[in-house]
């Protein structure tokens, strides 16, 4: 029987057998020292050669997203949504059956049933974190799989259109409600959104150093291609950062999780309803076109 103990390199797997010198390995990960260890003691029995294909016969579904969380999602700038999916997947039946008998069965049923429960499109993101799981362990850890059982079953089809725009005059009472909420910059943040059709996470992470006063622009370094970019600045935009220019770095020194809080306080102050922040670049794309840019200047 192996033993596994962690240690402050990692963890450490002692494997014995009778009439077998004691070997050990320290693994920086737990997911892979119970993969050699199951190897190891299958190879001191006779049941598999030295050299041979990883014992694939040993890992569970557990295995594969412990290993794929800690190498993978820990990378990644999405890490918190895509933490939040694999905790969902862990609490799953399937997760401690053995890799080889996951079958697109299981997976059918798992869809059907988050399908009762939540939108299509978190039911397509949950699968897509595990159809890759399954595609790297395959193509970069050398997982003997016959197939992937993800790709094998049929996606949610998402409808996810949406036309909303600010109507009338709504943008005049969202601003006019700005000063009834606490949240430092609303207005100026609403008013640079509508002026440049940036996101709410590309707005939050802009720095005063990605602005250039003489040639109007500002550079975006986290957009959601992960490519940085560089827009021109209207006349508006210019004028409404140069009125609260502050010390700290960000231009907005707020979180989105105070900004997503204040919007829906904001709506109810405004009297408007399922309006979204994102809905104010149908209202920033429209603007574009009003003074005169092209259309690959829009793009």
């Amino acid at each position: 029987m192996a033993t596994i103990r962690k240690r402050r390199t990692g963890w450490q797997v002692q494997v014995r057998r009778a009439n077998h010198p004691a070997v050990s390995k320290t693994f920086r990960l737990k997911a892979d020292a119970e993969v050699w260890a199951r190897r190891t003691e299958a190879e001191i029995d006779g049941q598999l050669e030295p050299g041979e294909q990883l014992l694939v016969r040993a890992l569970t579904v557990r295995h594969l997203l412990d290993k794929y969380q800690q190498e993978v999602t820990s990378a990644k700038k999405s890490k918190r949504q895509e933490t939040a999916i694999i905790k969902q997947f862990l609490r799953e039946e399937f997760v401690d059956r053995p890799i080889l008998k996951l079958s697109p069965a299981d997976l059918s049923a798992f869809r059907d049933r988050r399908l009762s429960q939540v939108k299509p499109a978190t039911v397509v993101r949950q699968l897509s974190v595990l159809q890759n799981a399954f595609n790297i362990a395959i193509r970069d850890w050398g997982w003997a799989l016959k197939s992937n059982p993800v790709g094998s079953i049929r996606k949610p089809q998402i409808i996810n259109r949406r036309d909303r725009r600010l109507n009338g005059d709504e943008f005049v009472r969202l601003i006019t409600s700005c000063e009834q909420i606490k949240t430092p910059h609303l207005k100026e943040l609403i008013i640079v959104a509508v002026e440049t059709s940036l996101r709410r996470g590309e707005l939050l992470s802009i720095l005063w150093e990605d602005i250039d006063w003489k040639s109007r622009t500002l550079k975006v370094q986290t957009t959601k291609n992960g490519h940085p970019c560089t827009i021109p600045l209207t006349s508006d935009a210019v004028a409404v950062l140069t009125r609260f220019q502050q010390d700290h770095s960000n231009i907005f020194e707020v979180s989105a999780n105070a900004v997503r809080l204040a919007w829906k306080r904001l709506l109810r102050r405004a009297g408007i309803h399922n309006l979204r922040f994102h809905d104010l670049r149908h209202k920033a794309i429209s603007r574009f076109f009003e003074i005169g840019l092209s259309v690959p200047e829009v793009a």
